[in-house]
């Protein structure tokens, strides 16, 4: 496909032995579904594809990030990385983010990562500032 928009099924994959091939594997234990589901991502997109995924936010930090995320960057453009507002969660540990990258391929170059984070879909004052610095990010980097 041109581009891949999901909000992943969060956990672990049951099936070790299908897991083996994929470099997010897991080195003991169950394997995460939602990094296989990534990684297979990256597999079928088109050169240039992009990727609009919804994400747990704990595989972009900590220590699952700490293996994960550099791997990514070495597969695919990193483009943005939104975290959503913590009151859309009544659980921490549910919280997401949106991750979007772009597939290596002809006309697809490095650019800056859009790093931030959503305040609150109820303040209208933060979605116009989130608004505002996402188009200054997009004309200075993609368009």
């Amino acid at each position: 496909p041109d581009a891949v928009v999901s909000d992943l099924p969060i956990g672990y994959y049951p099936i070790d032995e299908n897991a083996k091939d994929f470099a997010t594997k897991a080195n003991k234990g169950h394997s995460f579904a939602h990094l296989l589901f990534i990684e297979q991502i990256i597999k079928n997109l088109k050169p240039a594809g992009y990727a609009f995924l919804v994400v747990p936010k704990s595989i972009l930090a900590g220590e699952i990030g700490s293996d994960f995320m550099p791997w990514l960057s070495k597969k695919v453009f990193l483009r943005s990385i939104i975290e959503l507002p913590d009151d859309m969660f009544q659980n921490k540990f549910n919280q997401k983010s949106i991750l979007v990258f772009q597939n290596h391929g002809e006309n697809a170059v490095s650019s800056e990562v859009l790093l931030t984070k959503l305040d609150s879909m109820k303040n209208e004052k933060a979605l116009i500032k989130f608004n505002v610095k996402l188009n200054e990010w997009y004309t200075k980097n993609i368009h």
